[in-house]
């Protein structure tokens, strides 16, 4: 989070040290989160958020924890409610980014891309915000505009930084405009990166198949098969029989 929550939590922390019963919990839901007992996060962070007075400044911080306990539990309904509430208290750029987040997993396309509009603004440099923002418009069936949100997340991404999903979900949407040759060299890239990336098997068969190079697609359709990818063996039997 940026400096302000920061500073927010190290005021919470003495608030604790003085006997907060809010605070307690709030600290306790973050040792569970730390554990992944994300259902107790949220039971914690609920009872932190009961006890809270409204005037409370540290509310934006249970809501948006309690908000990364759901999204773990895939409860992104929830998740965008306590995010919404956070971003009442105080607009945190970083509170846009997960709302966003939790909105493309629901199907909410444009709700995601309003979102991560907000949070690119602030943050131009984050690859992840490009790579949701892209996936959002590729579910809206703008993979243009999807291919253009990827670029830049895999141009701007530190060294180091995981890159095989990008390179798969742009791999995916080249592949929807016929572009195989250059989806091919993304999944290349995918499966550099993890040489074991069912998924980038399956889709580089298909983009090679659609290339017209069937006998090497129904090799990688195979070996996603292999590797657990059940639809491969689908397109095996319409494919390579």
């Amino acid at each position: 989070m940026k400096r302000q929550i920061l500073i927010l939590i190290a005021l919470l922390m003495a608030f604790v040290a003085n006997g907060q019963t809010a605070a307690v919990f709030y600290f306790s839901g973050l040792d569970k989160m730390e554990n992944e007992d994300y259902y107790g996060a949220v039971a914690d962070f609920s009872e932190a958020i009961n006890l809270a007075s409204k005037n409370d400044t540290f509310r934006i911080l249970y809501y948006y924890n309690r908000g990364l306990a759901k999204g773990e539990l895939e409860d992104f309904k929830g998740a965008v409610a306590d995010y919404t509430l956070a971003i009442e208290i105080d607009h945190y750029p970083e509170l846009y980014y997960y709302r966003g987040q939790a909105k493309y997993f629901l199907d909410d396309y444009i709700g995601a891309i309003a979102d991560l509009n907000i949070y690119i603004e602030e943050f131009p440099e984050d690859p992840a915000g490009y790579y949701y923002r892209g996936r959002a418009k590729s579910g809206l069936e703008d993979y243009k505009g999807a291919i253009a949100d990827l670029d830049r997340a895999i141009e701007i991404s530190p060294p180091g930084y995981s890159l095989k999903g990008m390179y798969l979900a742009r791999g995916s949407d080249k592949t929807i405009l016929h572009d195989y040759r250059s989806a091919i060299s993304d999944f290349n890239k995918a499966i550099e990166e993890d040489p074991k990336y069912a998924l980038a098997f399956f889709n580089r068969g298909l983009a090679r198949i659609g290339l017209g190079k069937t006998e090497k697609g129904c090799k990688d359709l195979s070996k996603a098969a292999e590797l657990g990818h059940e639809e491969a063996y689908e397109m095996i039997r319409e494919f390579c029989q």
